[in-house]
């Protein structure tokens, strides 16, 4: 059966508007069906990538994009995309650190200057749960 579903807005990107408007537990909920597969996308080409591949695919699929808009990762040119496997951002030996959706780019931009000056890290960008 042919199944897709996307959730907006996933975790607390809501903030102060409260548990009313919080979806925390998509992920796991949607983890808990059978056979169904979780992606969270990090930005418009590699979202663009996995719809393309999820028209093809006739397995059930969740897909969580987050409220906020983030910056591109990628070029459209270069978006390196396997279906249900996690792309490695760097190469490192000291630690690895994984992130998904929207916050692989806060990752980036905000966490990574540090944390190479600190240890070796190896990164990657997991789009499924």
């Amino acid at each position: 059966m042919e199944n897709k579903a996307a959730g907006i807005s996933g975790g607390i990107s809501y903030g102060a508007l409260g548990m009313s408007h919080h979806s925390a537990q998509d992920i796991a909920a949607m983890s808990a069906i059978p056979n169904m597969r979780v992606y969270l996308p990090s930005d418009r080409f590699q979202t663009a990538k996995l719809i393309e591949a999820l028209l093809k695919d006739e397995k059930p699929a969740y897909i969580r994009v987050g409220r906020n808009p983030v910056e591109d990762i990628y070029t459209e040119d270069n978006c390196p995309f396997e279906m249900d496997k996690a792309t490695v951002l760097t190469d490192g030996t000291d630690a690895a650190i994984i992130a998904c959706g929207e916050m692989v780019y806060a990752w980036l931009t905000r966490l990574s200057n540090f944390l190479r000056k600190t240890v070796f890290t190896q990164q990657f960008l997991i789009c499924t749960a």
